[in-house]
């Protein structure tokens, strides 16, 4: 998560990779059948980003992320520097993150094609992601929440595809298959980014899905309602240098109730305090960070325009 900022002080929203409120244009796309807009296998990273091949105005695909957490479309500094001129840059903002502090840029892509989708005129940040990549994986950008919302978007972790539908597609496919249904929570954080309640240990938490991580983690408050001992200077970690792969401290297991089912993390879940909870209004209350460590052959499905999140069976 990053909280950024203009030259004039106006607050910009982030998710956990960025929290950028943008408009974005709608996208255009043939509907098939069963509302079915695109559909397009993923590629699991080597720390659990959902990464697809994405086209930027006409050049050969690039390795984006689809980030659920991230309020804005990114692209990596690197690679906008490849697109040349083609890429128009515009105001500058500061972005603060969980663990850097980094300049980024506003631009705008021409064309932006996900398999058979193409968006035109979206909005999107130029930052540098160098800290996210890793030498074992190229991230060229993020695909956030401005585009994925105009759509139900189902991921099948145990088929590795995403498939983008017309909203309400997802409210008919519940009715004919098992399922479990959780409401998106209305009023907190930012509309686009999806919070729902789960349980564990019968202590309710407000969980940020995000599919640009592989790793979730529990905030101190959450820690404390459950009786975990929160190692001294937890409340600063972020300021510590402490990530979400060498936290302060971490569960070695944890499964949590989702309505009528559970999701079980495939690695350790880290107790720390992100920056990520406090523009979501979570920094106070019992809260997780759920990334794709809790999906691994699971189907889940967003309806944004119906405020559900859909866990199928």
């Amino acid at each position: 998560m990053y909280d950024a900022r203009n030259h004039s002080s106006r607050p910009l929203a982030l998710g956990l990779l960025l929290a950028l409120l943008l408009a974005v244009a709608p996208a255009l796309a043939d509907t098939g059948r069963d509302g079915l807009v695109v559909e397009l296998p993923f590629e699991l990273g080597p720390r659990g980003h959902v990464l697809v091949p994405v086209s930027v105005n006409g050049q050969a695909p690039a390795t984006f992320a689809v980030d659920t957490a991230a309020s804005a479309n990114v692209i990596n500094a690197r690679y906008a520097t490849s697109l040349g001129p083609a890429l128009p840059a515009g105001e500058s903002v500061q972005v603060e993150g969980a663990h850097i502090s980094t300049a980024a840029t506003m631009t705008r892509f021409d064309r932006l094609e996900i398999g058979t989708l193409t968006a035109r005129e979206t909005p999107a940040v130029i930052m540098d992601l160098s800290h996210v990549e890793g030498p074992d994986m190229q991230l060229d950008g993020l695909i956030g929440a401005p585009l994925l919302s105009n759509y139900d978007v189902l991921f099948d972790f145990a088929a590795s595809r995403l498939s983008l539908y017309q909203a309400g597609t997802l409210a008919v496919m519940g009715k004919a298959a098992s399922h479990t249904v959780a409401p998106i929570e209305p009023g907190l954080g930012h509309g686009q980014i999806i919070l729902f309640g789960v349980s564990f240990q019968d202590q309710p938490l407000l969980a940020v899905l995000d599919t640009g991580s592989g790793r979730s983690g529990i905030n101190s408050p959450a820690a404390t309602a459950l009786g975990i001992d929160v190692p001294a200077g937890m409340a600063a970690a972020h300021q510590g240098g402490a990530t979400m792969h060498a936290p302060r401290a971490a569960l070695p297991s944890m499964e949590i109730e989702l309505g009528d089912g559970r999701l079980a993390s495939s690695t350790p879940v880290a107790i720390i305090d992100l920056p990520v909870f406090g523009p979501l209004g979570l920094a106070d209350r019992p809260a997780m960070l759920l990334g794709t460590n809790f999906l691994t052959e699971r189907r889940l499905g967003i309806d944004y325009a119906g405020s559900q999140v859909y866990l199928f069976d």
